[in-house]
């Protein structure tokens, strides 16, 4: 998704699995995914892996997003007529509103619950079904 390259770069993480962690936090922690139903799924994921793998991180990176604005409420074509330093002014423009982090986080992962249960349900139909496919002899 261009969008979440996008954030990736202005905000300064990597594509390793820890860095995939800080800006799932880093989207979540700056205003969301929009109406990007996949995004949310895989940031809310991404957030849970990141707090058990790499959670001082993680947390920075929440930490950081919560004064920063993503981009997934604009339009890619939006974005790309736009000089670097405007794009940059929109992630890093003026300070926004949010929850205390305590209780931004704590509503994310109340959010990611349901996320957990069906990527489990998927891996617990889908490893059968794959051993099975993959050791046929």
């Amino acid at each position: 998704m261009a969008i979440h390259d996008l954030n990736h770069l202005f905000a300064g993480y990597g594509t390793d699995l820890a860095g995939e962690a800080e800006i799932s936090a880093w989207e979540l922690a700056s205003g969301g995914c929009a109406r990007f139903t996949a995004a949310w799924a895989l940031d809310l994921a991404g957030l849970l892996t990141g707090l058990v793998a790499f959670p001082r991180r993680t947390w920075r990176a929440f930490q950081a997003g919560r004064s920063d604005q993503n981009l997934y409420r604009y339009d890619v074509a939006e974005l790309s007529a736009l000089p670097v330093i405007e794009v940059e002014k929109r992630v890093h423009g003026a300070p926004v509103r949010r929850l205390p982090a305590p209780l931004h986080l704590a509503g994310l992962l109340v959010l990611a619950a349901p996320v957990l249960l069906a990527f489990g349900l998927m891996g617990a139909v889908t490893t059968p079904w794959w051993y099975v496919v993959h050791h046929r002899r």
